[in-house]
Parts: C-alpha cells; sequence; structure tokens
C-alpha cells in the first residue's frame, strides 16, 4: 500500500516552485556563458547594440535548464546587412561564434544561431535598426 503525505496546498505549490527553480551554480553558470558568448561575438563582429530577451532576461528561467535556451539579440552595423543576404548573416555570425565554440554544436535555427551546449543553448539573434524603428531580423527558413 502506498502512502501519501498530507500537504497543504501552499506546501504543495511551495514544493512545485522549489522544483522549478535553477540553482544558484545554474545561474552563475547561465550569467558567464551569455556574456563570454557577447564577448565572442564582439571580437569579430561591429555590434551597435546587445541585450538578452526572453525568460533569463525576465527571471522567469525554470528548470529543468537543459529544456530552457538563453537569447541573446545583437544588433549589428548595417555594414553587414544584404538586402538578399539573410541566409549569409546568420552563417557569419555562425562562423564567428565557431571561432571560441568548437565543442558544442553551432547552428543556423531559423531567425537565430544556437550554440547547443549539454546543459542548455544560447540563441543569437542577429538584427539591424530598421529606419523608422524596430528591428530587421534575418530569417533563414524564408524562401
Amino acid at each position: 500500500m502506498c502512502q501519501v503525505a498530507n500537504t497543504t496546498v501552499a506546501q504543495g505549490f511551495d514544493e512545485l516552485c522549489s522544483r522549478l527553480e535553477i540553482t544558484d551554480l545554474q545561474a552563475s553558470t547561465v550569467s558567464t556563458r551569455q556574456q563570454n558568448v557577447r564577448d565572442a561575438a564582439k571580437k569579430e563582429l561591429v555590434v551597435l547594440d546587445d541585450f538578452l530577451t526572453g525568460s533569463y532576461m525576465r527571471n522567469t528561467m525554470i528548470a529543468p535548464l537543459s529544456d530552457a535556451d538563453i537569447d541573446i539579440f545583437f544588433v549589428l552595423s548595417s555594414d553587414y546587412y544584404k538586402p538578399d543576404g539573410q541566409q549569409y548573416i546568420l552563417d557569419k555570425v555562425r562562423d564567428v561564434l565557431k571561432k571560441t565554440y568548437t565543442t558544442p554544436q553551432v547552428s543556423r535555427n531559423g531567425q537565430a544561431v544556437t550554440i547547443f551546449f549539454k546543459d542548455f543553448e544560447v540563441d543569437v539573434v542577429p538584427a539591424f535598426y530598421r529606419q523608422r524603428g524596430g528591428y530587421l531580423i534575418a530569417d533563414s527558413v524564408l524562401k
């Protein structure tokens, strides 16, 4: 016979929350890694602005970390822009990141370049400023 512990709704909620929180070590790893990815891109690319988006930036990232990703948005110099160069800019960013990240897989992934670390993924989204505001984001799946 299986024994079930009696818990209150509040206790059950607290237990659920604790299972979803990332650890301090994981938070430190995420912080360091996203900064290292930013630095790697800036070594060779002219980056006008870069910022985090998604759950990590909003402090809503949940465990397990292996199901999470970190989203970094890079606004690049218009010197890289080509009207028909959506795949070009994604490949350029991928090739720059591959110079630093030789062990994890780095590949073009829709509108991002994804670095597949064994504990979580980092999505790098290259973009350009639009003249009337907003951003132009490359998409390798457009035809």
